[in-house]
C-alpha cells in the first residue's frame, strides 16, 4: 500500500512538472533563431528595477495595439513587462530568447525595433512604431544639451548620456543631462530656429536666449561696446546696455535690475528674454511643460 502511494506521488509530481513546462512554453511562445544574435541574458542578481517615467500607448503603422502599455524608464528606453505584450507588437517577426522569465527591468523594445529595421517616434502619448515598408520614416532634429547636433530618422538609436533624459517635441528631440530645461520660442506664431546654442530655462525659471539671434528677430540692432564690455541693443530711439555677469542694465538712460545676469554659454551671450522683449514693446507669455514654450507678440 505504501509502495503504491509512493509511486502515485512520484507520478503526480512528474505530471505537475510536465504541465508547468508545457504551460510556460505555450504562454511565452519563445523559440531559437540562429540568424538573430543573442541579446544576452539579464543578470537577475544585479539588475535594478527601473522606475517608469512615462506610460504610453503603442501603435504599429498607425494601428493602436490594444491591451499593451509601454513604459519609458528614466534611462530613456522603452519597455514592456510581459512576453504576451511583446508578441502583440512584433506579431510577424522572429526573435531570440533564452528564458521565459522577464527581466526585472522589463523587455527593452529599442533593441528589437532596431534589430528588425523599424523606426519609432513618440506622438500624442503613443510610441508609434513603423515597419520597414511603411514609408513613415521621419527625420528629426536632435539637440544635445540645447545645442543643435544634427538629424536622425532612427531616434531609438540615439545615445543618451548618464543621468540624461530624452524629450520628443514635434520633429525635434532634446537630449539633456546638464540640468537646463529646453524651451521653444515663437514670434508671432512662428517657431524660431536658432543655428547652434538653443534657448534654455535657468534658475530661478528665467528663459535665456542668444542675444543677437533674438534681438534681430525683434527688429533690433546689436553691437558690442568693447570700452564698457557690454552689448548694446537699439531699436529706433530705444537703447539698452547689457553687461555679462551683472544684473544691472541701462535702458534709455536709467539703470534697472534683473534677477538673472546675462551669461556667456559656448561663446554665445545669453540674456533673459522677458526683460529684453518687454522693454522693446513685445508681449511675452509662457507655457510650462517638458519643453517650455514662450510666445512673443
Amino acid at each position: 500500500m505504501k509502495k503504491r502511494q509512493f509511486l502515485a506521488t512520484i507520478l503526480a509530481v512528474i505530471m505537475v512538472l510536465a504541465l508547468a513546462t508545457t504551460s510556460a512554453s505555450a504562454s511565452s511562445r519563445l523559440w531559437y533563431d540562429p540568424e538573430i544574435p543573442d541579446p544576452g541574458l539579464p543578470d537577475f542578481g544585479n539588475t535594478e528595477v527601473l522606475i517608469p517615467e512615462l506610460v504610453l500607448n503603442v501603435s504599429v503603422d498607425d494601428v493602436i495595439i490594444p491591451g499593451v502599455d509601454v513604459y519609458q524608464g528614466l534611462d530613456g528606453n522603452f519597455r514592456v513587462y510581459s512576453y504576451k505584450e511583446f508578441e502583440k507588437i512584433f506579431t510577424t517577426e522572429r526573435y531570440y530568447a533564452l528564458t521565459p522569465y522577464i527581466p526585472r527591468d522589463g523587455i527593452i523594445l529599442d533593441y528589437y525595433i532596431n534589430l528588425f529595421g523599424y523606426t519609432a517616434e513618440v506622438s500624442n502619448n503613443t510610441l508609434c512604431i513603423y515597419t520597414a515598408g511603411s514609408n513613415k520614416i521621419k527625420t528629426f532634429e536632435v539637440y544635445t544639451n540645447n545645442v543643435y547636433s544634427g538629424t536622425t530618422n532612427n531616434p531609438l538609436a540615439l545615445t543618451i548620456p548618464n543621468n540624461g533624459q530624452i524629450i520628443y517635441s514635434g520633429s525635434r528631440i532634446y537630449i539633456n543631462n546638464d540640468g537646463n530645461q529646453p524651451v521653444e520660442i515663437f514670434v508671432n506664431g512662428n517657431l524660431v530656429n536658432f543655428p547652434d546654442q538653443q534657448p534654455i530655462i535657468m534658475k530661478p525659471g528665467r528663459t535665456m536666449v542668444p542675444i543677437r539671434a533674438i534681438a534681430e528677430l525683434l527688429g533690433c540692432k546689436v553691437d558690442w561696446n568693447s570700452e564698457f564690455n557690454c552689448a548694446v541693443i537699439t531699436r529706433n530711439s530705444l537703447v539698452m546696455y547689457l553687461f555679462p555677469g551683472k544684473t544691472t542694465y541701462l535702458f534709455n538712460g536709467q539703470y534697472y535690475d534683473m534677477d538673472v545676469a546675462p551669461t556667456v554659454i559656448r561663446g554665445r551671450t545669453m540674456v533673459p528674454l522677458r526683460f529684453v522683449a518687454e522693454a522693446f514693446g513685445f508681449k511675452v507669455s509662457f507655457q510650462s511643460g517638458p519643453v517650455g514654450t514662450v510666445s512673443l507678440d
